[in-house]
């Protein structure tokens, strides 16, 4: 979104269905990203970005899914890693610099509504940056010597 109230843009950021339904703005319905961009490096390519430092959270499928929410969680995990795949890839294609994709692993799914994982996934974070810092930092220099 480029205008309009940031009430309503976190909302939609937000708007996960069949939790939280997309809201109508300016005769669009928009609601979290996740369903048609799970990881917007193809935004990031439009918008003419050098160096693109992409992570991605990934959680393993719960093979003891006996919920609905347990479901529909693996729903989104396999959902989101084939949008990615496919928009990573297309991106690659299309952007001229470097692309940097950082993978943070996950030992067991994590919902969005599971805080208590807080430090879990702020450490598990870290220790995947700092695994691609010379990676990071290479890219930044290559498209440096480059310009």
């Amino acid at each position: 979104m480029e205008k309009g109230s940031l009430v309503d843009a976190v909302y939609a950021s937000s708007a996960v269905f069949p939790l939280l339904p997309p809201i109508e703005m300016d005769g669009r319905w928009l609601g979290d990203g996740y369903y048609t961009s799970s990881l917007p490096v193809m935004e990031a390519v439009k918008r003419g970005m050098d160096v693109i430092i992409a992570v991605i959270f990934h959680d393993p499928i719960n093979m003891q899914a006996d919920s609905y929410m347990a479901c529909l969680s693996n729903y989104y995990t396999i959902q989101g890693d084939a949008i990615t795949r496919f928009q990573l890839a297309l991106s690659i294609n299309m952007h001229e610099h470097e692309i940097v994709m950082i993978k943070v692993p996950f030992k067991s799914p994590i919902n969005m509504w599971d805080v208590h994982h807080i430090p879990e996934i702020i450490e598990t974070g870290r220790l995947a940056i700092a695994a691609y810092k010379d990676d990071i930092l290479t890219a930044i220099h290559t498209f440096s010597s480059r310009s």
